[in-house]
């Protein structure tokens, strides 16, 4: 299940390149993607060395990720409460 799992995600990635698609995501979202591929990599090589740093380190950004959020709904409604 596992070599599926990554077959799959190496034919889409793949497949983005191919074409030619671009994606622009934030910093914080970037970091999240780049440890779940690292915990992916060690999870089919069957290591788990690195795993929990990964999973801490998605957690973070995940937080950051909601703090940018509010900062931004904040500032919205700011702005439309001014106008």
């Amino acid at each position: 299940m596992r070599i599926w799992n990554c077959g799959v995600m190496v034919a889409v990635l793949g497949v983005l390149a191919l074409v030619g698609v671009r994606a622009e995501a934030s910093e914080p979202m970037k970091a999240i993607v780049a440890s779940y591929l690292d915990m992916q990599q060690q999870l089919a090589g069957d290591k788990i060395d690195t795993v929990k740093a990964q999973a801490h380190a998605i957690g973070e950004q995940a937080a950051k990720l909601r703090t940018d959020r509010r900062r931004r709904q904040r500032i919205s409604k700011q702005k439309a409460e001014q106008e």
